[in-house]
Parts: structure tokens; sequence; C-alpha cells
């Protein structure tokens, strides 16, 4: 897929790059906060839905005296341009938000200036709100560290940041930009494509486009995977390991595990001996997935009769979260 990252007469991402790179510049100790995002159809729509309907919630809680639960959300900007601002205002807090799409891409950043708390109690859950519409994207860290390194700037020094848990793979890499007389930049890109930076945006925007066309092309992987999409047949995908972890029985276990921590979701497994076989339910859309063990390496995810890209990602996301580094490829029936 050609990526549709450069060439655009659409401004939102320079636009709010700039903004960011200048609040930085001139606040050292501000930090900026935003997060990697796709759509499957039109991310401001979403956003202009949920304002609309939030609005609908509020007024016929004013006449009853009850508080609708969930922020209230005041969205401002043209559509034309790529970004919209928005004003979220929730019990946990309240602060303001710019969505951008990044070219004419199905990436977008939504971003904020706003205190630390703000994007982790008040837009973060917003963000899920519009979950399947618009979703998160999970990267690996060899890919996020590919993607910040290079540019082939100087002075870059990219690291994974330890683990929160022993045993658990890092969720985080961090990055520091060191140039002579400059003030020095640094930051961190998690797995789940949250990134903070601080000191200025401009030497780190090459590694934003290269992590936006990463989830572009992820995006792409992920859709038009249902049956109902292909003729009743199947599409799946394979999730391949480092190694093969699935000799050790337990580790077919810990998969099981990690399917039914999965949130909104149900998991049915079946008697398959030697293989394992799970059925998972993501209650968020009605999609739906048979997950296969059938080799020491590798894990696939058959997507059945409904199953939308986001939640296509999001499994396979939550099964790298607990594995660890691992590539998705096309699985050949």
């Amino acid at each position: 897929m050609a990526s549709t990252l450069g060439g655009s007469m659409n401004t939102g991402w320079p636009e709010t790059a700039r903004d960011i790179d200048s609040s930085l510049r001139a606040d050292r100790r501000a930090a900026a906060e935003m997060q990697l995002l796709t759509a499957d159809k039109e991310a401001f729509g979403a956003v202009h839905s949920y304002a609309l309907a939030r609005l609908g919630l509020a007024v016929k809680g004013a006449a009853s005296g009850r508080h609708a639960p969930g922020p209230d959300v005041r969205v401002h900007g043209d559509d034309s341009r790529g970004m919209l601002a928005v004003l979220i205002s929730s019990p946990g807090g309240s602060g303001t938000a710019t969505l951008a799409r990044v070219g004419d891409s199905s990436a977008f950043v939504c971003s904020t200036l706003d205190e630390n708390a703000f994007a982790r109690k008040v837009l973060a859950p917003f963000i899920r709100s519009l979950y399947p519409g618009i979703s998160s994207t999970f990267l690996g860290c060899g890919e996020i560290r590919d993607a910040v390194a290079g540019g082939g700037r100087a002075g870059i020094d990219v690291r994974d940041a330890p683990a929160g848990r022993p045993g658990r793979p890092a969720s985080r890499v961090a990055f520091r930009i060191t140039e002579p007389a400059k003030p020095v930049i640094g930051g961190h890109v998690s797995r789940d494509g949250t990134m903070r930076v601080r000191g200025a945006l401009e030497p780190f925007e090459g590694a934003v486009l290269r992590l936006a066309d990463l989830a572009e092309k992820k995006a792409s992987m992920y859709a038009g995977r249902s049956r109902q999409e292909n003729g009743g047949n199947i599409r799946p995908l394979a999730i391949c390991m480092d190694g093969k972890p699935f000799k050790d029985p337990r580790q077919r276990g810990r998969l099981v595990g990690a399917l039914r921590s999965l949130d909104h979701a149900s998991l049915s497994l079946y008697q398959t001996s030697p293989h394992k076989h799970a059925f998972v339910v993501d209650f968020l859309d009605g999609s739906s997935f048979d997950i296969w063990i059938l080799s020491d390496g590798e894990i696939i995810v058959v997507p059945q009769i409904r199953a939308s890209a986001a939640s296509v990602g999001r499994i396979i996301g939550h099964i790298m979260r607990r594995f660890g580094e691992a590539y998705v490829r096309e699985y050949e029936v």
C-alpha cells in the first residue's frame, strides 16, 4: 500500500505540530501528550456524533435534574483543514485536545498540552469511547526504535524503558535527542501509541510521521478480514513470536489467561489436543474470532462473520502486550 502521508493539501498535522513545537520551546517545563490513532471511516464525524449525542443527553439530564454520565464535549475547527479542537470536561478534570489528520491517510494524532492527569483520566477514556470508529494502534518496541532512530538524525539515543513487572516485556521506548548549542529533547513512545515529548517537537516530527505511516499500514492489513466481506471465506493472520514459546505447555496456558483477561469480551475453549483452540467475542462491536495454536511459534487469528479492523487490532495488540515482540503476517490457508 502506498503511503498517503505526503503531498497533501491537508494542513491539519503540520499546523498542529508547529503549534506544539512553539509551545514547548516557550515553556521548557511543558510536555506534549500525544496518541497515535487510526479511523476506519471518518474520525471527525465520530467526534461530532459523540458531541451531539452528549448534548442531547445533557438537555434530557437538565430537564430531569440528573447529570448524564460521561464527559461533556465541545468541538471547534474546520474539518476541511484536517484538524479539530475538542474541549472536554468531566468530574475528573477538563482541558483541550487537538485531533489532526496526518496527510490524507487514516492515521491521526490526538494531542494536548494540558497536564498529564487530564491526558490519562479524561482524554484517554474519551478516545476509548469512540471505538471502533477511532482506535489506537499497538506497536512493537523494535518498530518504535526503528521509527525514532530511522531518520538518520545524529544525536538520538533510543532505549527500551524497564518493564513495569518482572517477566513482562518492555512497554515503551525512551528517547533523547541532543544537538550542539540546543536544549535537550526527551520523551517516550509507548507500545499503545501514546507519546510524550519535552523541549521541542520539530526534531521528533519525522518519527511521528514514520509511526503514523506504520499505523496506517497496520490498519490496512487488519481491514476487510471478516467472512461477511469475503463471501464466507476466511482471511486469517498469524502472530509470529520470537523463538518457539509454545513448546512449553505453560505458555499455551498463559495465552488462555491473556485472552480471558481481555475486557468487554467472552472466551470459549475447545478440547482439540494437541492444539489450543479458543473462540473470542468482542462485546464492544460484535466482532468474533477463532484463535489457534497450530505450531510452537505462531498464534493464528481467524476473523469470523463480523470482524472490524479495530477489533482485529485490539485482539492482536492484547496478545502482543502479554507476549512481547512479534510480527504479524498473512496466513495462507
